[in-house]
């Protein structure tokens, strides 16, 4: 005969329904999980944290403005996201965000008013920490107001989390392919000028957060590497000498690069041994990628006078005495033209120099030896003057093009020729 099964009474079915969840007990709730989708929510301040990797360090420029709209709306003009990983009980800024969290605890503690303190947002699900890093980066992209440096620094995070989460190193090439597939575009030049502006970091800090702009890192980068070129062998000493007078001139206002270069060719002349003026031409020349001969033909007339005056010393006391007059005409000559540049001879003296090295005079062939030394020394100052004063007048066009610039007529400036 069936068993007729007896159907729970009120009371009874009311009891099971209080009954604890697989052994909890009747007083411990249910553990909440996150929404598997994006939701709209309404939490309090106490409840979200900011994102610990903000890609943005410094404060932003426009924080007090923010502030006030907020204050003067009593609400947010843009909600912002939030997330939160796994494990953690505290929601998360997800992408932009922090400033307002930040501006909204400030007046809430201001005023404790509780409008501040309930937040409208939209949670989105956790993906994985360089999802939540790449949304930050697009976010600051997007209202271009982030620094260069604070943003090579978050990219080199970001490159970091990659190599995490691939369990291996990632190449610039790699790196850039997959931040593109996060949404955050970048190509290889702006990631080595970020590698470029870490390196500057270490160097001048207050300059950068001044608000130095990414092209005029790539000009000090071409600089230093002209630099380099020029010192051939002495590259090691070179990056020591570069990092000193860099770091001697980190200030926050009124910082000059073009200063920074003369200060560091009065630093390289002992460690190349040519005067600083010099340098700065040869680097210049460099950078143009037309690379002249001006310390080759100063050292060259030199050594060639040098060995000229050896070889044709006299035998007799005669010539030896106008041999060492001469000389002491040479060098008291070279070393007053070296002091001093007549500025009003310039010019035609380099001109003269020149038709003299196109077509030789003839007429010089029946001088002494000493006599066609003297020449040639003369010949090398003249050179070296002309140098100088090619330098002076760029010195001059820099400086018109800085006037220029403030007063927003550097297109009226005409570089001519030297």
């Amino acid at each position: 005969m069936a068993t007729v099964k007896k159907r729970p009474t009120s009371d009874e079915v009311k009891g099971l329904l209080l009954e604890g969840n697989f052994g909890l007990s009747a007083d411990e709730p249910l553990p909440l999980t996150d929404p598997i989708s994006t939701t709209q929510m309404v939490l309090k301040l106490q409840d979200i944290k900011p994102y610990d990797k903000n890609p943005r360090r410094e404060k932003n420029p426009a924080y007090e403005d923010i502030k006030a709209s907020i204050r003067s709306k009593k609400q947010l003009n843009n909600n912002f996201n939030v997330t939160r990983r796994p494990g953690d009980d505290l929601f998360m800024v997800e992408s932009g965000g922090n400033t307002r969290l930040a501006i909204l605890k400030e007046l809430y503690l201001e005023t404790a008013d509780e409008v501040f303190n309930k937040v409208h947002c939209m949670f989105v699900p956790w993906k994985s920490e360089s999802s939540i890093l790449t949304a930050h980066l697009i976010e600051n992209e997007m209202r271009g107001d982030m620094m260069l440096i604070d943003k090579a620094y978050a990219v080199q995070e970001l490159k970091s989390e990659f190599e995490k989460e691939k369990g291996k190193k990632v190449s610039d090439r790699e790196f850039t392919r997959l931040a593109a597939a996060s949404g955050y575009k970048l190509s290889q030049t702006h990631l080595r000028r970020f590698n470029y502006a870490i390196k500057l970091d270490q160097m001048i800090p207050l300059v950068l957060r001044a608000g130095i702009g990414g092209n005029k890192l790539d000009y000090i980068k071409k600089v230093e590497k002209a630099y380099q070129q020029f010192c051939e062998d002495k590259t090691e000493q070179f990056d020591a000498v570069f990092m000193a007078v860099m770091s001697e001139s980190d200030v926050e206002e009124l910082w000059d690069f073009d200063q920074v270069r003369h200060s560091l060719g009065d630093r390289l002349e002992a460690l190349v041994d040519v005067r600083h003026n010099l340098i700065y031409m040869k680097v210049n020349e460099i950078l143009n990628h037309h690379p002249g001969n001006i310390l080759d033909q100063l050292a060259e007339s030199k050594e060639k006078d040098q060995k000229e005056i050896e070889k044709e010393a006299p035998s007799n006391l005669t010539n030896q005495t106008a041999s060492s007059t001469s000389e002491s005409f040479i060098t008291t000559n070279y070393q007053d033209n070296e002091l001093k540049i007549d500025q009003d001879k310039s010019t035609q003296d380099t001109s003269d120099l020149e038709q003299s090295l196109i077509q030789p005079d003839n007429k010089n062939t029946d001088y002494s030896p000493v006599h066609n030394t003297a020449i040639r020394q003369s010949e090398s100052t003249k050179l070296e003057a002309n140098t100088q004063l090619i330098m002076l007048r760029q010195k001059g066009y820099d400086l018109a093009i800085k006037i220029g610039k403030a007063s927003g007529i550097e297109d009226a400036v005409m570089h001519t020729k030297c």
